[in-house]
């Protein structure tokens, strides 16, 4: 499928109107944050994490990552995010990843996050560090450790602003990052990434640059976990919802599928039991094996699963979650010494 990012996200004659209007109130708010007003200590040690665009970059493979090797070290790490789409009273997709991950792990999910860290703290949440996802634009809260993640595959130097282009912010706030990731490096080329890389070492310097991958580590079936490589060659329907779905479906052809049909909607769409009943027949129809979804859009299909009917489910093929790891191509070790140096630098 075609890359959503490939048309901007509104009309041209309102992206060369409205960007520098939004361009102006996102330096007028880096100069305030800059300056040190509105800038909250939470009390406990924060890693950021984060991204420049709009979506899709392997921000929660790499929150996760942290979180295993915080825990490898000995220490506590929670989470703290702004909790997008959350229904009321009930979880966001990427909260309800995390709980579906990690045993005993604090997620705080608000959009004030300042006052929600120190809520948590005053209720008696464990926790003795946190990590802020989608930290880097929410500057209200202190950070030790400032990670910046841009997409390999989407060269940021060749986007433009919101909404003329997908960017948040421009490519000149990689300064203010203490470290630097390019993800994704499975789809480009090895010399496409070090081209990226050297440009900036050479424009930003920052403290740690790091180049990374995103692999299917493994898939969780209905009877527990299934190794990648015996999938290879079996006839799927793959369903996602998610900001990058051309990079999954890239990931699941690697791994050996054959993707019959795709079911792909916006990021964070809403999983029913309409749509996996169209879904399951659809798969049935083209005689799949399976159907292959991400952790993320996971989460809300096992609910929605327990609502369908036994005529509904007759026949239906598994659904297999892909589980993503990190592997770094160069800077892995380097970023995991400085964050944890960074929880250890002070205490809660």
């Amino acid at each position: 499928m075609a890359d959503r990012r490939s048309r901007p996200p509104a009309p041209p004659w309102i992206g060369r109107l409205l960007t520098p209007v939004y361009l102006r109130e996102v330096r007028r708010r880096n100069r305030r944050f800059d300056s040190g007003r509105d800038v909250h200590d939470v009390g406990t040690p924060v890693i950021s994490v984060g991204n420049l665009s709009v979506g899709g970059v392997g921000k929660t493979p790499m929150v996760m990552h942290l979180i295993e090797h915080l825990r490898a070290a000995g220490r506590n790490p929670g989470v703290a995010m702004r909790g997008y789409k959350s229904a009321p009273g009930g979880l966001s997709d990427e909260q309800a990843e995390y709980y579906d991950r990690f045993e005993n792990i604090t997620v705080i999910a608000h959009p004030n996050r300042v006052k929600s860290i120190k809520r948590a703290r005053e209720q008696g949440f464990e926790f003795d560090c946190l990590i802020l996802d989608d930290g880097f634009q929410h500057r209200y809260v202190m950070r030790d450790f400032d990670i910046l993640l841009l997409d390999a595959s989407r060269d940021p130097f060749e986007d433009h602003c919101l909404p003329r282009g997908w960017l948040r912010e421009p490519a000149e706030s990689i300064a203010r990052a203490d470290a630097v990731v390019l993800t994704h490096a499975e789809l480009v080329s090895p010399d496409e990434l070090e081209r990226q890389r050297n440009r900036i070492a050479h424009r930003f310097s920052p403290q740690v640059l790091g180049g990374c991958r995103h692999t299917w580590s493994r898939f969780e079936g209905p009877e527990g976990p299934i190794e990648v490589d015996t999938m290879r060659g079996a006839r799927a329907l793959a369903l996602c919802g998610v900001g990058h779905p051309d990079a999954f479906l890239a990931h699941a052809l690697s791994a050996g599928l054959e993707i019959e049909a795709a079911v792909v909607g916006a990021d964070h769409m809403r999983i029913d039991t309409r749509l996996l009943r169209k879904t399951i027949a659809q798969a049935k129809e083209r005689g799949c094996e399976a159907v292959v979804t991400t952790a993320k859009d996971w989460v809300k299909i096992a609910p929605a699963l327990e609502s369908l009917s036994t005529d509904d489910l007759a026949e239906s093929p598994p659904f297999l979650v892909a589980i993503v790891g990190v592997t770094f191509d160069f800077g892995g070790e380097a970023l995991n010494r400085a964050a944890l140096e960074a929880v250890g630098g002070r205490a809660c």
